[in-house]
């Protein structure tokens, strides 16, 4: 199966640790969209606290750097948790529920990439 969506150096903001995070979100989210849908509940698990995960060093950093929309960042960041947290608890087992799911994070993440994180690699520089 093709990937749905792929790591292109468009998404690079600079940081390796946080652009080795995002390839590590972007594998997940593929790997999401290859499982049996048996498994996907253990994915999505896995992706729920990768991104927490990711979410707390990127805050971290910003914070360090004074970042001015660091509070605008972080109610994107907690309103894609929710998000998430909602998708995951209303799982159906379906390819459906599944290929949706997928979609919306792959949407969400290559445009939280594109629009916000680069914004922060352009206030770095």
């Amino acid at each position: 199966m093709t990937n749905y969506f792929k790591w292109k150096s468009d998404f690079l903001t600079g940081n390796l640790k946080v652009d080795g995070q995002h390839q590590y979100l972007f594998k997940l989210a593929n790997h999401l969209q290859e499982s049996e849908v048996s498994e996907c509940r253990t994915v999505i698990m896995e992706l729920y606290r990768y991104t927490r995960v990711h979410f707390s060093a990127e805050e971290e950093l910003m914070s360090l750097s004074k970042y001015p929309l660091l509070k605008d960042h972080i109610k994107l960041h907690e309103n894609l948790i929710t998000i998430l947290n909602d998708l995951s608890s209303q799982f159906e087992e379906t390819t459906e529920s599944r290929d949706d799911l997928v979609a919306f994070f792959g949407n969400w993440i290559v445009n939280h990439i594109l629009n916000e994180d680069l914004r922060f690699a352009n206030f770095i520089e």
